[in-house]
Parts: C-alpha cells; structure tokens; sequence
C-alpha cells in the first residue's frame, strides 16, 4: 500500500466517458502532481471535486 500521494493519470478515462461525464468526485485519494489539461475538454463536466489530495499548478482554463 503506498502512504505518499499518487501521480494523477487521468488518461485512464475513456473518451465516450469523459464527454458525458457530469460529476467527478476524485475526493481522498491522495492524488498529487499538476492537474491535467484533459479536465479542461470535458464539456460536459459541472462539477469536479477534488478535496484532500495533494494536487499542485494551476486550474486548467475551460472554455464555456
């Protein structure tokens, strides 16, 4: 079991999923390293919880 946080690889999401997915809780899983840029192309996505994890950088810009 690792105690440190868990480089985040969100290119484990399908394409199908991540174009109708609406709500993503990642919440508590001690996720570290940059958000991805991919968050950014999920048009579909309005909410992204994210709490408890040791994510760094900067929000990737979404266009509405």
């Amino acid at each position: 079991m690792c105690s440190g946080p868990t480089e985040f690889k969100p290119n484990r999401f399908s394409c199908a999923c991540s174009q109708s997915l609406e709500v993503l809780d990642i919440s508590y899983n001690k996720l570290g390293g940059p958000l991805p840029e991919a968050f950014a192309a999920m048009g579909s996505l309005r909410e992204l919880l994210l709490d408890v994890n040791q994510l760094s950088g900067t929000l990737p810009e979404v266009s509405v």
